[in-house]
């Protein structure tokens, strides 16, 4: 063993045999913060654990026939000989001091003496872009500079969560500008609105105007591409195609982009899925990373992992995360075997804290004051229904009961629940266009096929103009039915899945949105509405959502659901939960 790596180790050991000693006789070592403050628990933390560590590594040491004295002369010698055993870390150590440095970054962001390098920098980056881009500057509200100059304390590295409708599209990219230095730029973005990104690129920064380029993987052959892509500062793709072609995630020259955005973040949640594994080396590769979400929360704690994991390289393991903040559920799969899923959260106010360190985020109601407002109801069709529905979804229950796939139970009575719907869905958005005291158009969300293609042809045989965006629309398609909705009064109604144009676009030209069912995730609802909600909206809107009380239908217990992972949505990502759900309107009464 060389001299450089023995003395590394004896350094080591005198941490773990002399620090907490140290801490109990009430000495100071070097450095030391005042007493309480999170570098002191820190270190506590860290001799505790190291001092755990000699006494666990005496008794290997004990029970291998190796005679230890109390000498520690002589414990640094059989250490030095039991190398690499003797130095495994406890997995509960590095979360910790994970946890700990974050809230320390959180608070020495508060401090100009602990982070004056950082707070000067930011300054200085801010007092360029101001200079040079003073039209740009004056546009920005004041919600969209403090989100900006956050991402400047967290040196481009950072998760801007402002709710929707709150302009992160123009954050994003003036923060990004500020690190021009970083060029090119890569943007990945949900297919259905990299067509918008670029008009918005052109939009907020038009001195870029020539240097935007929609990435695909044509690029890949394609010459005269492979020129621009050489050549061009700023490219906009989406995650379908970087999955499917991985080599876009890099630089013509394939060295890594420097500067990444990712719009709608939230679509990396699941740590084993391609689109995840894909864009995680993406971001570890990058200095400056942004991150995009208005709803970072969908479903559980486990999802906002792989958000922080984006941005910090240090990271804890997802098992060791998941055990410290979340819940776990034996679910059966297929095959017969039972899998542990995270599920809920643990720890709720501490995981807030810590991934409140990552993220700056505002509500909608505290910065658009003058935003038109919208009205919730609730129209239940229960007493509308074919009673062959109820019958059909007892039936399934039986026949369920004895195969403990739960799952399976849900997804098919959530769909014989939809199937109750449509023909009294259909009849009410029928006589709503009939009816002269509620002209004005309409947004129609669903999930299943089955209301979407009844709607539809109702729409053809009353010869009402609609528009429809479904998973059957092509992608690339989508935008210019979008634009046709807003613009072109003759259009009436957009039939819409929730889930193929829930984010990144605009209805705003509709005054009612009715959704015809509902779906388990809160944060998919919101979005939708959102799609109307925003600036631009000239109007108050109605929002009315359609269930069917009782069992055995699931709408009771889909919209428990919702509010509970409200709930919990809102303690990870503002540190409290409302005292009113969003979703309280649809809890009861028609």
């Amino acid at each position: 063993m060389t001299g450089r790596c023995r003395s590394s180790w004896l350094f080591r050991l005198s941490l773990c045999a002399f620090s907490l000693p140290l801490l109990q006789r009430g000495a100071d070592p070097p450095g030391l913060a005042q007493v309480g403050s999170p570098s002191q628990v820190l270190l506590e933390r860290r001799s505790q654990l190291q001092a755990k560590k000699v006494v666990e590594l005496k008794g290997m040491l004990r029970r291998k026939g190796l005679k230890v004295s109390s000498r520690k002369d002589d414990l640094v010698k059989r250490l030095l000989e039991t190398l690499p055993e003797a130095f495994k870390v406890e997995a509960e150590e590095p979360l910790e001091l994970w946890r700990l440095s974050r809230v320390q970054m959180v608070r020495d962001l508060e401090d100009p003496k602990a982070s004056g390098a950082v707070q000067r920098e930011a300054k200085q980056r801010w007092k360029e872009f101001e200079k040079h881009f003073s039209e740009i500057h004056a546009q920005l509200r004041d919600q969209q500079k403090h989100s900006i100059q956050q991402g400047l304390l967290r040196r481009g590295r950072c998760l801007i969560g402002d709710e929707m409708g709150l302009g992160k599209t123009l954050t994003s990219l003036v923060l990004a500008e500020m690190y021009a230095e970083g060029w090119p730029v890569l943007v990945v973005a949900p297919t259905v609105v990299v067509d918008n990104w670029i008009n918005e690129v052109k939009k907020w920064l038009p001195h870029m105007e020539n240097q935007v380029e929609k990435l695909d993987h044509k690029f890949l052959t394609k010459k005269h591409l492979i020129r621009r892509w050489e050549e061009k500062m700023i490219f906009v793709t989406s995650y379908d195609q970087l999955w499917r072609h991985p080599q876009l995630g890099q630089q013509a020259d394939g060295s890594p982009y420097k500067v990444v955005i990712l719009d709608e973040a939230h679509k990396i949640k699941d740590p084993g899925s391609q689109r995840t594994k894909a864009m995680l080396p993406i971001c570890a590769a990058a200095q400056r990373c942004i991150l995009l979400s208005g709803t970072p929360v969908l479903n559980s704690a486990a999802e906002t992992w792989t958000l922080m994991a984006a941005l910090d390289l240090q990271m804890p393991s997802y098992d060791a995360f998941c055990e410290r903040y979340c819940d776990f559920k034996e679910m059966e799969e297929p095959d017969g075997s039972i899998t542990r899923r995270p599920v809920g959260a643990r720890h709720g106010e501490e995981l807030n804290q810590i991934f409140s360190s990552y993220m700056v985020r505002h509500k909608k109601e505290e910065v658009l004051t003058d935003l038109a407002q919208i009205t919730k109801y609730r129209q239940n069709f229960r007493d509308k229904i074919n009673g062959k529905y109820v019958q059909k979804i007892v039936a399934i229950m039986k026949s369920q009961q004895k195969k403990r796939n739960h799952n399976a139970l849900i997804s098919k009575v959530f769909s014989q629940t939809a199937q109750a719907k449509a023909a009294p869905v259909v009849d009410f958005v029928e006589a709503r266009l009939a009816n002269e005291t509620t002209q004005g158009k309409l947004v129609v969300f669903g999930h299943h096929h089955v209301i979407l293609d009844e709607l539809e042809e109702m729409l053809k045989r009353i010869g009402r103009q609609y528009i429809r965006i479904d998973g059957r629309v092509l992608k690339d398609m989508r935008q210019g039915r979008i634009d046709r909705f807003q613009e072109d009064p003759e259009v009436e109604v957009a039939i819409v899945a929730m889930r193929a144009c829930g984010h990144g676009v605009s209805l705003t030209a509709a005054d009612t949105v009715i959704f015809a069912e509902l779906y388990w995730v809160p944060a998919i609802l919101l979005q939708a509405e959102a799609r109307v909600h925003r600036p631009g909206l000239q109007h108050s809107a109605k929002v009315i959502y359609c269930v069917l009380e009782g069992p055995p239908f699931m709408d009771d217990a889909v919209i428990k659901k919702i509010i509970d992972k409200e709930r919990l949505a809102d303690l990870l990502t503002d540190g409290e939960t409302s005292e009113r759900s969003r979703f309280e309107s649809l809890a009861g009464g028609d």
